[in-house]
């Protein structure tokens, strides 16, 4: 009997196969996030050398985005406004583009980092995942040869619109 049960659901399988992905819920997609400009509050306090706890002081940066999600997938273009109010195309230290992937925003830029009392070139990757709530929860992982490695937890709030003087580029063509 049982054997007789494995064969039946196997031929209704095939038979149906294009019918089941139908009857399966989707998954929802993600969503842009809000336009306007976000307080990344780097936890200095729980920062990371090449894995070690190193805590050092906290400080917060202020983030303009705009996004959009194209059938090509969810993008957002940044601005960091510590650098200035405009926009430059990457790779300008202040520029990010951030892509989502299974509900985590990843970006990388390059940026100047002192690196044994010298000033260095280096990539910063933010990545984060949105909660409920609206804000960001993730890291902050620096790279600059030949230091090692430095990681900070961050969280991110929006605080408001994109300034009337703060330029960012239009995701849809990112």
């Amino acid at each position: 009997m049982t054997n007789s049960r494995v064969l039946l659901a196997a031929a209704v399988a095939v038979a149906l196969g294009p019918a089941i992905p139908l009857a399966i819920p989707g998954v929802a997609s993600a969503s842009a996030l809000a336009d306007g400009t976000y307080r990344f509050d780097f936890d200095g306090s729980k920062q990371t050398v090449d894995g070690a706890p190193k805590p050092t002081g906290s400080h917060s940066t202020l983030i303009a985005m705009r996004s959009a999600c194209p059938p090509s997938g969810c993008v957002a273009t940044a601005w960091d406004t510590s650098i200035g109010p405009t926009w430059l195309q990457p790779p300008e230290e202040g520029a990010l583009v951030f892509r989502e992937n299974r509900d985590q925003w990843v970006a990388t830029r390059w940026k100047m980092f002192t690196c044994n009392n010298t000033i260095k070139q280096g990539t910063e990757t933010l990545s984060f995942q949105v909660k409920a709530d609206g804000t960001f929860v993730g890291v902050s992982t620096q790279l600059e040869a030949p230091c090692a490695p430095i990681v900070i937890p961050f969280t991110a709030t929006r605080v408001g619109d994109v300034g009337p003087d703060v330029q960012v580029a239009d995701p849809n063509s990112a």
